[in-house]
C-alpha cells in the first residue's frame, strides 16, 4: 500500500523486540526487499539467515540495517547482537549495518533514545551509495 502511494520512496521498517522477526523475514522477502530503504531493529534478535542471502547478493540491493540495543535488556541481551554485527561485518565489511549500545538502559530504552534522523538520513545516504556502485 505504502509502495503504490509514494512510488519509487524508500520505506523504512522498525521492529521492536519480538517483532524484529517481522522485520528480518519482510527483509528476505523478494517481493518485499526491492522497496525497503533500510530496517531499524531496536531491542530484537538477529538473524542468520539475512547475512547468509546478503552474502550472495548483489551489493546495489543490499539493505542498510541499524540495530539498537541496551545494556541491560533482561529479555534479549546485548552481547549476541554485538557478535552478530562483528559477524556481519567481518564477513560483509561493507555492509551498511550499524550497532548502536544504549550503556545502561532497559529493554525498551533504544526507542526512546535513538536519534531518528541521524539513523535516517545515514540509511538514506547508504542506499544511494549502494545504488552508485558500477553494475556487476
Amino acid at each position: 500500500e505504502y509502495a503504490e502511494r509514494s512510488p519509487g520512496a524508500p520505506i523504512f521498517l522498525e521492529c521492536i523486540s519480538l517483532g524484529g522477526r517481522i522485520c528480518w523475514a519482510l527483509a528476505r522477502d523478494a517481493q518485499v526487499a526491492p522497496l525497503l530503504g533500510g530496517l531499524v531493529l531496536l531491542s530484537t534478535e538477529d538473524d542468520a539467515r539475512f547475512l547468509a542471502a546478503a552474502k550472495t547478493a548483489d551489493p546495489k540491493s543490499w539493505i542498510p540495517v541499524f540495530i539498537g540495543h541496551a545494556t541491560l535488556d533482561p529479555i534479549f541481551p546485548w552481547k549476541p547482537r554485538e557478535a552478530f554485527f562483528r559477524r556481519f561485518k567481518a564477513a560483509l565489511p561493507g555492509y551498511p549495518i550499524a550497532l548502536t549500545l544504549y550503556v545502561g538502559g532497559a529493554h525498551g530504552a533504544p526507542v526512546r533514545m535513538i536519534d531518528w534522523r541521524l539513523v535516517l538520513n545515514r540509511m538514506l545516504d547508504q542506499r544511494e551509495a549502494l545504488r552508485a556502485l558500477p553494475p556487476n
